[in-house]
């Protein structure tokens, strides 16, 4: 009986898991991306912009394959597609253009 052998080392075994960003259980499931920058300086200054003017702002860390670090900006947390979209289009009408994604 031979002994299984480990996989060798990949390049990406020693960068950390990717950040987890938990959403509380009575969050929606859609919200609204403002914005995604690789500098967290740039999305803090979205997210204050928009904090500024009533939104609901919370900044989501990713690291994104090739690219690094990057931190997205999202607006509100809706129920349902048609919410986000409502909000879309206000956002819109301020000249913040802004996708819906789904929630992780």
């Amino acid at each position: 009986i031979t002994e299984p052998q480990s996989a060798a080392p990949t390049a990406t075994d020693h960068l950390p898991p990717p950040p987890i960003v938990t959403v509380p259980p009575d969050a929606g499931r859609f919200s609204l991306q403002a914005g995604a920058f690789p500098d967290e300086a740039v999305a803090k200054a979205l997210a204050a912009r928009l904090d500024s003017r009533g939104y609901q702002v919370h900044i989501v860390p990713a690291q994104v394959e090739g690219k690094g670090s990057w931190y997205r900006v999202r607006v509100g947390s809706y129920g349902d597609r048609s919410a986000a979209e409502s909000e879309r289009s206000k956002l819109s009408g301020e000249g913040v253009f802004a996708i819906v994604v789904t929630e992780n």
